[in-house]
């Protein structure tokens, strides 16, 4: 006898709505209903690893620091012309104790003659020296360089002189660098509204001797300094006084134009 293997056969339906005999082999499998969470409200990959998340932070901020750039307003600038440092050179006429006041530091570093023979206007609106360097003329039978600070109060200064001597017979001498302490009138920036007799530092030198002079300055913005009184000049041209100013003129610029 031949065993007859029952074969069941699966139906599909042709409707979900219909109804389903126990004899069918499949399963009905319910949709899950729609999920009512929000964009805003799902969980970002970037979340779970904190240095993605940071990664994703500074290519925002970068992003839009090149779109402020791009519309930015132009950037603040200083108006004011600042000459870091400006070194000008002086040979000494005579070994008398001279005084350079502000009117005179600011007629040296240069101007402008606008009254022929007759009044200069300097262009630096305010200045502050950085140091005095001198040498002196080794040849002298005596050769010495004084330089003695001032300061703002007249009490409030310590009695003070300093002298560098050169020995008779020393025909090559070194520099003799002065710098301006601190409770000086130079020892910071000076306005060219300061009054231009105010005396920054007394200079004796023998004859002959080199000074540098280092300082910065600004030129005229919001200060303009005040006119300068000159014997001779022509209307228009540029002049370098002597440091020591127009009226005693001892220590003369070297290789520029100047007058007193």
């Amino acid at each position: 006898m031949f065993a007859h293997k029952a074969m069941s056969t699966k139906h599909k339906p042709s409707s979900l709505r219909g109804n389903v005999s126990s004899d069918d082999e499949f399963q009905l499998v319910e949709r899950a209903p729609k999920s009512s969470t929000s964009m805003d409200e799902r969980k970002s990959p970037s979340d779970d690893v904190p240095e993605l998340k940071e990664l994703m932070k500074v290519s925002m901020k970068r992003s839009a620091g090149k779109l402020m750039d791009r519309l930015s307003l132009p950037p603040v600038i200083d108006n004011t012309i600042h000459v870091k440092s400006s070194r000008i050179r002086y040979t000494c006429s005579g070994p008398s104790l001279v005084s350079v006041s502000v009117a005179d530091l600011l007629g040296s570093l240069g101007g402008t003659c606008y009254t022929t023979n007759s009044l200069f206007r300097p262009w630096a609106s305010s200045f502050r020296l950085k140091k005095v360097t001198a040498w002196t003329n080794g040849s002298s039978a005596n050769s010495f360089v004084s330089l003695a600070w001032n300061s703002g109060l007249s009490n409030q200064v310590m009695d003070s002189e300093h002298t560098r001597d050169t020995p008779s017979g020393i025909t090559v001498s070194g520099a003799n660098v002065f710098s301006p302490p601190k409770k000086t009138l130079c020892g910071d920036w000076v306005a060219a509204t300061a009054t231009g007799t105010l005396n920054l530092f007394s200079l004796s030198c023998s004859t002959d001797s080199i000074i540098d002079v280092e300082v910065e300055y600004t030129l005229s913005n919001q200060i303009q300094a005040a006119s300068i009184t000159i014997a001779t000049g022509i209307l228009g041209s540029i002049y370098y006084l002597p440091l020591d100013g127009a009226a005693s003129h001892v220590y003369n610029p070297l290789h520029l134009p100047t007058t007193f």
